[in-house]
């Protein structure tokens, strides 16, 4: 309930806007289902469009910066765990601890969507390689995908 509220925060009083030097009016409330890391909430939420109609607006999911309806922090939890596995297993942590029913579709387009965002902000990173403190003498490849250690004998006693 208090992440739904929290929600709230971000919607409009129904009052018209401008968006890109076009004036849009609330077509109306409208309720919307959005997935939050304790559950779903639902929240009446203003919709806008211009007068010529078209593409609807919606202040609170571009202020809350919403993905496929799940807030930022459940975006980030779904992509966490579904680094570290797939969606299948990302739904079955979730329903065993969590006590929450996901469908693999919501972790597979959110995931997705967040993978995109972090591509397109790529290209505006800038960084410096770390500094090597020694040179690098071995390059191993492994051709099955198994990564063995290997070290000189004197390191392992």
């Amino acid at each position: 309930m208090a992440t739904g509220e929290a929600l709230k925060c971000f919607d409009t009083d129904g009052s018209p806007i401008i968006k890109e030097d076009t004036k849009l009016t609330s077509r109306n409330k409208d309720s919307k289902k959005y997935q939050t890391p304790f559950g779903i909430v639902e929240i009446e939420r203003h919709v806008y469009q211009s007068s010529k109609g078209g593409k609807i607006f919606c202040p609170l999911e571009d202020s809350a910066r919403t993905i496929f309806a799940a807030t930022t922090k459940f975006a980030q939890q779904l992509s966490r765990k579904y680094s570290q596995g797939n969606a299948n297993s990302v739904c079955s942590d979730l329903k065993e601890n969590h006590n929450r029913s996901v469908a693999k579709s919501t972790v597979q387009n959110v995931t997705d969507w967040v993978g995109s965002i972090a591509c397109a902000q790529e290209e505006n990173w800038d960084y410096a390689p770390p500094e090597i403190d020694e040179p690098i003498t071995t390059v191993v490849f492994s051709l099955d995908g198994a990564y063995i250690l290997m070290a000189l004998e004197s390191e392992c006693l």
